[in-house]
This record gives C-alpha cells, structure tokens and sequence, in this order.
C-alpha cells in the first residue's frame, strides 16, 4: 500500500523522521483537501477528537472522495464506555482513553454516525474495540498501590476485554463508510 500521512506540526514531523524514518506531509486537509483526490482511503485514526472542527475534516474527506469509489476510515474514542466509568471513579489518575487536555471532542455512537451523514458518507462498518479491562486493572493496581494486581490479573485482561468489545462497551470504535450517492 502506498501512503502519505499529514502532520501540520513541524516538531511533529521532525518527531516523525527522527524516530521513523517517515516524511509527513505539511498540509492543512481540510483546507487543501483538493490534493487528495486521487487517494482511494482516507483515515483519521485518532485525529477527530483532536481538532476543533471535526466536520470540516469529514467534509472535505467527502470531497476529496466524492467522483470515486472510496473509503473513509474514522477511529475515535467512545465517551460511553466502561473506561469512561472507570475514569470517573478514579478521576484523580487518567492516564490514557480520554485524557482531558487532549481530548477536545468526545463522541457516542450516535454522534460519529450524525457526522458522518451529515458530512456525505454512508456508514459501511464499525468496529468495537479497547483497553477497559486494562484500563480497570492499572487502577486498581494505583489505588492499592500494588503492582502484583496487574500480575495477577493481566493473563485475563485479553477474555475480559472481547466479552466488553462484544457488547459494545469498548473505549474505542472505528467507523468505515462511502462517500453517500445521494439516493437517500
């Protein structure tokens, strides 16, 4: 597969090819998505919840899209999941998921999918998936400032996990879609 990746960042491209080996592009997508008709998938694997306007992203995705038959691939945190619960219990220690100076857009199911009709694509897949079993087990292990918690439990965080994805409370969620033909 051939790609490009965008980083509007210049320490984050440096980042980039320091540590990679890999030349980000410096473009602005939503402004100059023009430059990416050619591209068959376009993905923002966590980049949405980032930016101050996510429909501007998925818009222009749509455009960039629109005269072929291509794929958008959203990856996003999930605002109702069991990591969710989990932070707000131990709201004194969040480490990772929806981490508060980061995160400036939080998403539900129903909201990713309001996006993407709204921006021009019908949605063809999701995909559930996350860190709440782990994310349950570090703090718990934190609070009792016990590390043999993690020992104990981490051979059954992979079990405990699928049964959480399987019934979509998952921290995570990726959408897939088409760019819509109109015949709503």
């Amino acid at each position: 597969i051939e790609a490009d990746g965008i980083e509007l960042s210049d320490k984050g491209r440096l980042f980039c090819k320091e540590n990679f080996g890999i030349e980000l592009l410096d473009k602005d997508f939503a402004k100059g998505w023009e430059s990416f008709t050619d591209y068959e998938v376009i993905t923002f694997w966590g980049v949405i919840e980032h930016v101050s306007h996510p429909m501007e992203m998925l818009t222009s995705a749509a455009k960039a899209l629109s005269k072929k038959d291509g794929l958008i691939v959203v990856e996003v945190p999930r605002w109702s999941c069991f990591s969710t619960t989990v932070q707000s219990a131990f709201s004194g220690s969040i480490v990772r998921h929806l981490e508060p100076l980061g995160h400036i857009n939080c998403f539900s199911d129903s909201s990713l999918a309001t996006a993407f009709l709204m921006s021009g694509f019908d949605i063809t897949a999701a995909w559930y998936f996350g860190m709440d079993a782990y994310e349950l087990i570090t703090q718990t292990s934190n609070l009792l400032n016990d590390n043999s918690v993690l020992e104990k439990m981490g051979e059954n965080i992979p079990a405990f996990q699928k049964t959480l994805d399987l019934a979509r409370l998952s921290d995570e969620v990726v959408f897939s879609g088409k760019p819509s033909d109109g015949s709503d």
